[in-house]
């Protein structure tokens, strides 16, 4: 997990948790949004996303289903696809085989990869 290192992430709890969870926390400046490139880079895309959405009409909870169902470049799988083991059911016309559950092996070294 990547964060700034602002209060909410530097509490005792915090912490016990991550280690409970065996989740490795790397931390960035919390005022030096250059250093923290991801988060800044899918708050753009997100506040774009629901611009779009909103000038269009169009209803932006499904923007976001359709965007979380796309492949993510490189991966060759979904967000939702690697967190559910499976795509979920969209707008989109997809054979009934996309919906069954497949674990993403190649994720991980991807992953390493990058």
């Amino acid at each position: 997990m990547i964060t700034n290192n602002a209060t909410n992430y530097t509490s005792s709890d915090f912490h016990r948790f991550l280690e409970s969870w065996d989740i490795e926390h790397i931390t960035s400046s919390p005022h030096h949004h250059q250093s923290n490139g991801w988060a800044e880079a899918a708050v753009k895309l997100m506040k774009n996303m629901i611009k779009k959405s909103t000038k269009e009409g169009t209803d932006t909870w499904k923007v976001i289903l359709e965007w979380r169902n796309a492949a993510t470049p490189g991966m060759h799988s979904s967000p939702t696809q690697r967190f559910f083991f499976r795509r979920t059911h969209s707008m989109l016309p997809c054979k009934t085989t996309d919906y069954t559950q497949q674990v993403q092996a190649e994720v991980q070294d991807s992953l390493i990869k990058k």
